[in-house]
Formats: structure tokens, sequence, C-alpha cells
């Protein structure tokens, strides 16, 4: 059985460690800040989702640009904000996201993104806190 109660901080650092080599090969800043609350999530599953979506948001990042990674306690929640400086493309952006909610076996209501062409997409993750 997947670990479920798990620290958001540490699954965004263990995220940003697994994806630092792209954003420093692709000249992209990646700037991530974690914040350290328990979250009531498969961690495998969450791992590889925001992995995912970081990674895909640097490919799409042009040089110099910069992808951020923020989090925040809403309520019984936290809002994940993976923001990047990509052109928005409609495809793209839905494939991640795709991609991202079968990760996490969730829907709209846990995870959607808002796109801005040509400034960029936010992907939004609204994660339940442990109790």
């Amino acid at each position: 059985m997947p670990h479920l109660d798990v620290n958001l901080g540490d699954v965004l650092r263990s995220a940003e460690g697994a994806v630092r080599g792209s954003a420093d090969t692709a000249a992209v800043v990646l700037r991530v800040t974690p914040i350290d609350v328990r979250v009531d999530i498969a961690i495998d599953r969450l791992l590889e989702a925001v992995t995912g979506l970081i990674g895909d948001a640097i490919q799409v990042t042009p040089v110099g640009g910069t992808v951020s990674v923020d989090a925040q306690r809403i309520g019984d929640d936290v809002m994940v904000w993976i923001r990047d400086e990509g052109a928005g493309e409609v495809e793209a952006v839905q494939s991640s996201e795709q991609w991202a909610r079968a990760r996490l076996n969730t829907d709209g209501d846990r995870l959607w993104s808002e796109s801005m062409p040509p400034l960029g997409t936010t992907f939004v993750l609204r994660l339940p806190l442990s109790d």
C-alpha cells in the first residue's frame, strides 16, 4: 500500500532534485519554495506527477526563463502552483494535465491548468491536509 500522510516539502525537494540537471542544461531558472505540511496522498503518485509537471514546464520554458513551484496552505487544503514561461500550447498543456491526473487518480477539482499564451501556464494542485 502506498505511503499516505507525507511531508509535501520533502516531495517538492525530491522533485526539484530529480529535475535540477534538466533545468541547468536547458538554462532555465528553477525556483522551488517548499512548505512543510503533511498531506493525505500516495507519495509515489504525488512525486511522479509533480516531477513530471516540473519537467514538462522546463521543456517548454525558453532559455533564461523561470519555472517556479510554490505552495500555500488554504483552509483544509494545500495549493501547489507550478508555473512556466512557455507558449501555453493547448495540446501540450492538455496532455500534461491528463497525464498528471491519471497519476494522481484525480479530476479537475484537484488538478487543473491555467494558460495565458504566450505568457505561460500554471498547473494547480489542491491537496488535502492530513488529519
